[in-house]
């Protein structure tokens, strides 16, 4: 469904079968007002260890593992609401806005990023005004989807001119994320956040927070270059601990795959990612890796260098270890009795 947006010059006629028609004077948008987007999955979760439920007969079925479905009918139901389901969305707002730009431009002076939006008249070299159909404050959140039960939708139309300057950021940060979403590296949540911090937020303290990551990133990749120029000229594990440096690896490992299930922004994925490579390799700077067997099963070996199990560092690291292992492993025992139990 569209809408048609016909905008016309006072005193001239809109009509084209009108024989004092313009067309110079008129300028025509046709408007998408449905979107076909996918459905939110409904996020289901399952305990590992179940409380007690009620089946059919009432009796109590106990604590089960991954419970079972009884029902063929339920279970295709259930394998429906798992599959990915798009259908067509309503925009509730329908947003018009005429660029104020009298600019002229020269043989290829046009910005390329709005270049498709101009409309030019071959005879005459002008261009018609330019309407923007404004989708960029639209939350995905706010899409009605469209179904059998809908019999009635709202529609509200704004109309706001838009700077020339505005209209080009705008733009551009629209390209942005999409090209962002169409390569996988951003979802449209993400994308609604963006949008809604932009919306929300102080500009000046949005400009603070734009510094404050930029700097965070630049010191990273400085900790990351200074960590990496260490261990490669260590030539003595003496004073080290290569224990914890296995710790620190599993660490980065749970920390990265948290962050994967969790989407988080790819910046902090993309560096938390370059941590765990680091980490691996800081393993093999540490001790001697190598590759073998285990009967049937192949499997990586890990010694200590011969510089280091013979110093006092290795019995240190090793007493060490296991003091704190009296404290971790009951903290790590009984946390996972209680995520499978309420998680």
């Amino acid at each position: 469904m569209y809408a048609h947006i016909l905008v016309y010059q006072s005193g001239f006629p809109f009509d084209a079968r009108d024989n004092d028609f313009d067309a110079r004077a008129v300028v025509y948008v046709c408007h998408p007002v449905t979107e076909y987007k996918m459905l939110p999955r409904k996020k289901k979760t399952k305990l590992l260890v179940g409380k007690k439920t009620e089946d059919a007969e009432g009796s109590k079925s106990g604590f089960d593992l991954y419970e079972k479905d009884k029902e063929s009918e339920k279970a295709s139901e259930d394998k429906k609401e798992e599959m990915d389901v798009i259908i067509s969305h309503w925009k509730p707002e329908v947003t018009i806005r005429p660029v104020l730009d009298w600019a002229q431009f020269g043989p290829g002076q046009i910005p390329f990023q709005i270049l498709h939006y101009y409309k030019i008249d071959p005879n005459t070299n002008e261009y018609w005004p330019i309407m923007y159909m404004d989708d960029f404050w639209l939350f995905s959140s706010r899409y009605i989807p469209l179904n059998e039960s809908v019999h009635v939708v709202p529609l509200k139309l704004i109309h706001n001119p838009i700077g020339n300057l505005k209209f080009m950021l705008q733009v551009q940060m629209d390209e942005q994320q999409r090209k962002q979403s169409e390569w996988g590296l951003s979802a449209s949540d993400n994308t609604d956040e963006f949008r809604r911090i932009l919306l929300e937020s102080n500009p000046y303290l949005l400009g603070l927070t734009a510094v404050i990551t930029l700097l965070h990133s630049i010191f990273d990749f400085l900790a990351f270059k200074n960590d990496i120029q260490f261990w490669k000229n260590t030539q003595s594990m003496e004073g080290l601990s290569v224990r914890s440096v296995f710790v620190n690896a599993f660490s980065h490992v749970v920390i990265f795959l948290y962050l994967l299930e969790n989407n988080t922004s790819w910046m902090i994925i993309i560096s938390n990612g370059i941590g765990c490579l680091i980490e691996f390799w800081k393993i093999t700077q540490s001790t001697d890796v190598s590759f073998g067997w285990k009967g049937k099963i192949p499997w990586i070996y890990f010694q200590d260098k011969k510089s280091y199990a013979e110093t006092p560092t290795a019995k240190y690291d090793k007493e060490a270890m296991v003091y704190l292992s009296y404290v971790m492993y009951p903290l790590v025992i009984c946390y996972t009795i209680y995520s499978l139990l309420y998680n």
